[in-house]
């Protein structure tokens, strides 16, 4: 009876241990995509401060307006996100129902990220750079998109 207890115990300590471990590369995971998100945002924000010429007093009320927009964005993302788990853990009618006005109200608020996006820039850059911006944003994602269909694709052997 000792031997079954104490082989219980040990085979939940092992299980705790385990599940600690998991826990800990999970955090570490996650923290070194959040320092990735960092690094290229500030990448994206020093790449469009040098293409708009922005003097250091434009350049850091950017910089705080980007930086604020990209934590709304990810804001709306993780209620989108958690409302999708709402949704399919629905029970009842109700619950689903509920569920599915949460996930409108995540998707309509991220779906104004634009809006605010130019709305807030504005009154930073200026009509004329925020022209500039809006157009060199849409390059730069034309770019990385060609970049990142061109690294899907296979690439062809030479004889």
């Amino acid at each position: 009876m000792r031997r079954c207890v104490s082989s219980f115990v040990i085979a939940g300590f092992v299980l705790i241990l385990f599940s600690a471990q998991q826990t800990a590369q999970a955090a570490n995971e996650q923290n070194l995509v959040d320092r990735e998100k960092r690094r290229l945002e500030e990448l994206f924000i020093w790449k469009m401060s040098e293409e708009l010429k922005l003097p250091v007093e434009i350049e850091s009320s950017f910089a705080e307006a980007i930086r604020t927009l990209n934590r709304e964005k990810s804001k709306s993302l993780a209620d989108i996100e958690a409302a999708l788990v709402a949704i399919d853990q629905a029970k009842t009618k109700t619950e689903s129902e509920k569920a599915v006005k949460r996930y409108e109200r995540a998707i309509r608020k991220f779906g104004d990220v634009p809006i605010r996006e130019v709305s807030r820039l504005r009154k930073v850059l200026g009509a004329e750079r925020l022209s500039r911006y809006l157009v060199s944003k849409s390059q730069m994602a034309e770019k990385l998109k060609a970049m990142a269909q061109g690294s899907a694709q296979p690439r062809s052997e030479s004889h």
